[in-house]
């Protein structure tokens, strides 16, 4: 998903990163300058 979001013109903010409880994910802007974040959730 990051290299398609990259190539769709977005910028990276927060790369892609494994967080301390068990979730993966990153942070871009979108050519508009709207922020998304994407990740995982490992559940219960």
């Amino acid at each position: 998903m990051l290299s398609c979001t990259v190539a769709a013109g977005a910028t990276i903010v927060r790369g892609l990163r494994d967080e301390d409880y068990g979730s993966r994910g990153f942070t871009c802007r979108d050519p508009e300058g709207v922020f998304w974040s994407f990740g995982t959730y490992a559940g219960a």
